[in-house]
């Protein structure tokens, strides 16, 4: 996996990061709040926010949260929510959850 987010997001301890599902690409981008990467071809989006919570852009914010993409021409067009949590394997299933389902 390229690890664009450590260019991005220099800060970002990289053992915080965990494994990445196959099929998302590393799309993070420095004017975003934390690191991201995206499933084109289930139109996914997995945000990975620090681990220590003092660190969020939003307080109160849960480390990982997954978006659907909305558009089907720029994947940086915005997203709908569709979980968040502090649990990664909740994310995990709400990923293969998503996938059963197209």
């Amino acid at each position: 996996m390229a690890m664009r987010f450590r260019m991005e997001f220099p800060d970002f301890p990289v053992e915080d990061m965990p494994q990445i599902p196959a099929g998302f690409e590393d799309w993070s981008w420095h004017n975003d709040a934390c690191p991201s990467f995206t499933d084109e071809s289930r139109r996914l989006r997995l945000w990975i926010d620090y681990r220590e919570p003092e660190k969020r852009d939003l307080a109160g914010a849960h480390r990982f949260m997954l978006t659907r993409l909305t558009s089907e021409r720029d994947p940086d067009e915005y997203e709908d929510v569709l979980t968040e949590s502090d649990d990664y394997s909740e994310i995990l299933e709400a990923i293969a959850s998503h996938s059963t389902q197209e």
